[in-house]
């Protein structure tokens, strides 16, 4: 059940970006997503999101995001990084 929420999350603002028909796009965020659910993480990207949206709502700037965050398209999605780790060639490899 989180999983789907986490994945209707990206999706959604995948799709609000106009990046929901390229393939790069999806691609990654389909391996990202199978990562995250298969190492049991999905809860801990869904807790960051709520925190980074608490932050930004609370006008608490919460940084642009360190180490292996920056290279993740998920929370990129999320808006709890401020680095699009496609457009910037980051890799999703720490996980």
């Amino acid at each position: 059940m989180l999983d789907n929420l986490l994945r209707d999350k990206c999706y959604t603002r995948l799709k609000e970006l106009g990046l929901d028909s390229n393939p790069i796009y999806i691609e990654r965020l389909e391996t990202e997503l199978n990562v995250v659910s298969k190492l049991g993480f999905t809860n801990y990207f869904l807790v960051v999101e709520d925190v980074y949206s608490w932050a930004w709502k609370n006008n608490i700037l919460p940084g642009s995001g360190r180490g292996s965050a920056a290279g993740s398209l998920i929370l990129w999605l999320l808006d709890a990084t401020a680095l699009d780790p496609i457009k910037w060639d980051l890799p999703f490899s720490r996980f």
